[in-house]
């Protein structure tokens, strides 16, 4: 007999403009309840994101589907995986809620059955290539620049506060004019380019906050779809009318890379060892890899520091925390030696440079993180208090020493 298989994601955090989405429609839900089935089409990541806000709504009559026909058959912890020809049957009785990212094409697939959006089907599109653009285009005097991932935006589904670090820092830096750039997924050679295209617009910055984070320098997180952002990528470019050779050639290699299929890191399962078996695998995938010099993530990083020393702007990088505590239960010492082989070389590659950079490895305990056992490195909102304390106790003593004309 052949098991089906889960292919729930293990979501502990979420982007605060995600989870306000998802948040919305539930309330809508409640509030509009005809006794419709619902079907959630997605079965990934924000797919298994809505489903645990629902049950959190105490809604659990529901189904997933998906176009991945592998998928169908599966299910999403103990929610079945249907394939759309099922859904479709007495489709007058259902109402679905569509969470795929870049989820405009599956509108128009089910527009062709003749289902009419907003009415028989729902896009949950939280806009954050929109929201990101919003900030990008601020033009006003800007002091402080913060470039970083999932770090800046996420907060942990167990947080009563929803402030998330981009939020904190904000607050902290209230007495400069801040501009917070924050996407999932993105490294180096996206942060060089959106740092030159801001500086094209004529922005003049005095500091730039950048999260190092580890798993962008692994061999293979620059290759995977889901970092590419390619369509925000190219509005970048356009809205800086940065035409540089760098931009142009970076613009096509997000859309070649976002067409490429990559596995992506692998979904969790049904019993407990078998996550937390997936949870050790994250954590050798992105922090005890080997870091290598000519990597694209540090080749890039040290052409972020030229520019920042060539146009006189202060840099303030941090290494986020990692949870080091469920590093040693998986791989015991051999975590601390790997990870600290890879802090030592960044560590040496920006000191070339001219800079330091700020170490919070070991800062958080594993119960200031999302989820006590996660393997992310997200952290719940007494760990961003925290990390955000710390940045700015070592900005404020940056700006202390540094002096500008």
């Amino acid at each position: 007999m052949t098991t089906k298989k889960n292919y729930a994601w293990p979501v502990t955090a979420v982007s605060k403009v995600v989870y306000d989405c998802f948040n919305n429609a539930i309330k809508k839900i409640k509030e509009n309840n005809q006794n419709k089935n619902i079907v959630v089409f997605g079965a990934g990541i924000r797919g298994t994101l809505f489903s645990m806000m629902l049950e959190e709504a105490g809604i659990k009559d529901f189904v997933f589907s998906d176009n991945n026909e592998k998928k169908c058959g599966g299910y999403i912890n103990e929610y079945p995986i249907i394939p759309l020809d099922e859904v479709l049957i007495n489709i007058e009785n259902k109402v679905i809620f569509i969470t795929v990212e870049n989820g405009r094409a599956i509108c128009s697939q089910l527009s062709k059955y003749g289902l009419v959006e907003n009415k028989q089907f729902f896009l949950l599109d939280p806009n954050l290539y929109s929201h990101y653009i919003k900030e990008f285009k601020k033009n006003d005097k800007i002091d402080v620049l913060t470039l970083g991932d999932c770090g800046l935006t996420h907060i942990s589904l167990l947080d009563n506060n929803k402030l998330n670090l981009d939020d904190l820092l904000r607050e902290g830096l209230s007495s400069y004019s801040c501009k917070v750039l924050g996407m999932h997924g993105m490294g180096m050679r996206a942060f060089y380019n959106i740092l030159c295209a801001q500086l094209h617009m004529g922005i003049k910055l005095k500091y730039v906050i950048m999260l190092v984070n580890f798993d962008t320098f692994t061999g293979k997180q620059h290759y995977l779809p889901r970092s590419q952002h390619s369509e925000l990528i190219k509005r970048i470019a356009e809205i800086s009318k940065l035409d540089s050779k760098e931009m142009v050639e970076y613009v096509k290699i997000t859309e070649e890379r976002f067409n490429s299929f990559h596995i992506e890191f692998a979904s969790t399962s049904d019993s407990k060892t078998n996550k937390s078996n997936t949870n050790a695998l994250y954590m050798k995938m992105n922090y005890m890899y080997k870091l290598k010099p000519d990597n694209e993530g540090i080749v890039y990083l040290t052409k972020i520091l030229d520019l920042v020393k060539e146009k006189n702007i202060s840099p303030i990088l941090f290494i986020p925390p990692v949870n080091y505590m469920r590093g040693e239960q998986y791989f015991g010492t051999e975590f601390y030696k790997a990870y600290d082989a890879n802090c030592i070389l960044l560590k040496q590659i920006i000191k070339k440079k001219g800079f330091d950079i700020l170490d919070l490895s070991y800062t958080l305990l594993d119960c200031e993180f999302a989820d006590v056992n996660s393997a992310d490195e997200c952290a719940n909102y007494i760990g961003r208090q925290k990390i955000c304390e710390e940045i700015i106790n070592y900005f404020e003593k940056k700006g202390n020493s540094d002096s500008y004309d």
